[in-house]
C-alpha cells in the first residue's frame, strides 16, 4: 500500500513538474509574440505614415501638372474639371483602397459623392486618352490608378509621345 501510494505521489510529482515547465515555456512564447507584435506594429504604423506622405505628395504633384496644362490650355474645360478633381481626390482613393480593401472604383465613387462630378463622367473623359492611361486604369487597383494619373499628368503636358491613333487624327484634322 506504502509502494502504491509513493508510486501515485511520483507520478503527480512528475505532472506537477511536467505542467509548470510547459506553464513557463508558454510564457515565454507569449512574451516572445508580444515582443513581435509590438515590433510588427511599429513597422506597419511607419509604413503608413510613410505611405500617406508619398500619396500626398503624389498629389501635389498631380494637380500641379494640371494646373499647368489647364493654364496653358492644353486641356478643354470639361477635362480640366474632371481631372482637378481626380488628382485632388488621389490621396483619399489610394489610403481607402489600402486602408479599407476597397477597389480604386469604389473610392472613387465614395470620394465623388462630394463632388457635383460622377463615375460616368470620370470614365468618359479616361477614354480620351492612349492606351497605355486605359490599361492602367482597368487595372482598378492603387497602382493602376498611379499609373493612370501619371500618364494623364505626363500626356496633357506633352511630356509622353502621343499614340499612333492620335498622331494620325491630328494628321487628318490639319
Amino acid at each position: 500500500m506504502i509502494v502504491g501510494l509513493g508510486s501515485i505521489i511520483a507520478v503527480l510529482v512528475i505532472m506537477l513538474i511536467f505542467f509548470v515547465l510547459r506553464g513557463q515555456n508558454m510564457q515565454r512564447e507569449l512574451a516572445l509574440t508580444r515582443q513581435t507584435a509590438k515590433t510588427n506594429a511599429k513597422k506597419v504604423n511607419y509604413a503608413y505614415t510613410s505611405l500617406v506622405v508619398v500619396t500626398n505628395n503624389l498629389q501635389q504633384i498631380f494637380v500641379s501638372r494640371v494646373e499647368k496644362a489647364h493654364q496653358r490650355a492644353l486641356i478643354s474645360e470639361d477635362q480640366y474639371g474632371v481631372l482637378a478633381i481626380l488628382a485632388n481626390q488621389y490621396s483619399r482613393v489610394v489610403m481607402d483602397c489600402c486602408e479599407k480593401e476597397a477597389t480604386v472604383e469604389e473610392a472613387l465613387i465614395k470620394s465623388l459623392k462630394k463632388t457635383p462630378l460622377t463615375i460616368e463622367e470620370v470614365k468618359d473623359i479616361v477614354k480620351e486618352f492612349p492606351s497605355e492611361v486605359r490599361m492602367a486604369w482597368s487595372k482598378n487597383t492603387p497602382d493602376g490608378f498611379t499609373a493612370a494619373m501619371n500618364h494623364i499628368s505626363q500626356y496633357i503636358n506633352g511630356k509622353q509621345k502621343k499614340s499612333s491613333t492620335d498622331q494620325e487624327a491630328e494628321a487628318k484634322a490639319s
